[in-house]
């Protein structure tokens, strides 16, 4: 009986923590330190300029996340690959009654945090095209996969990568994408 005890109580504080961790920031696929490298700094360079002239616009209204998703990730994924840091952002509804996305911040080579009150964006540095699976990775106050941040976010998670000269992008919607596989979920759909 005190085993059992001991035990419950156990599962009872994991399980606590665990759900604690969900509902702070939730992070994308690995941690790792970000500090200001190099390729951040042109990464950020190249955003900025991308802003700046137009190319890159938070304030574009568009008819469906899926068109957000196209323009903004269509744009970030060649990059990400380039620089070999993820970037991601949300889309969020807009005044016009369409979506708009924010503008890309960058995270580290493996992960990028994306705020899960709204339908997030993201890209993979490197790897295939694959959403991240792995439920069971909680690093302090973060969640890192994006089968994770859905399920936590209760939100669609798009994803941007670019294999040879192609960029792919795709979406997991909760309850349709589903975590299976050692290295990771397939796209739930694919728009591009």
């Amino acid at each position: 009986f005190a085993n059992g005890a001991v035990s419950a109580a156990f599962f009872s504080l994991v399980s606590s923590a665990a759900q604690r961790a969900v509902k702070r920031t939730v992070v994308t696929a690995g941690a790792g330190a970000e500090g200001v490298s190099p390729q951040r700094k042109a990464l950020q360079k190249k955003l900025d300029a991308l802003v700046k002239g137009g190319t890159l616009s938070s304030e574009r209204s568009f008819e469906n996340p899926d068109a957000a998703a196209r323009e903004v990730l269509g744009i970030t994924a060649p990059l990400s690959k380039k620089y070999g840091l993820e970037v991601g952002g949300n889309i969020i509804p807009d005044a016009n009654g369409g979506y708009s996305y924010t503008l890309p911040i960058i995270g580290g080579p493996g992960s990028v945090a994306l705020d899960p009150s709204y339908i997030a964006y993201h890209t993979h540095s490197a790897g295939g095209f694959r959403f991240s699976n792995q439920f069971s990775n909680y690093f302090g106050n973060v969640v890192t996969s994006d089968m994770a941040w859905i399920a936590s976010s209760g939100k669609s998670l798009y994803l941007g990568v670019q294999i040879d000269q192609t960029v792919r992008i795709g979406v997991c919607r909760p309850g349709i994408c589903y975590d299976v596989g050692r290295y990771g979920t397939d796209p739930g759909r694919i728009l591009q």
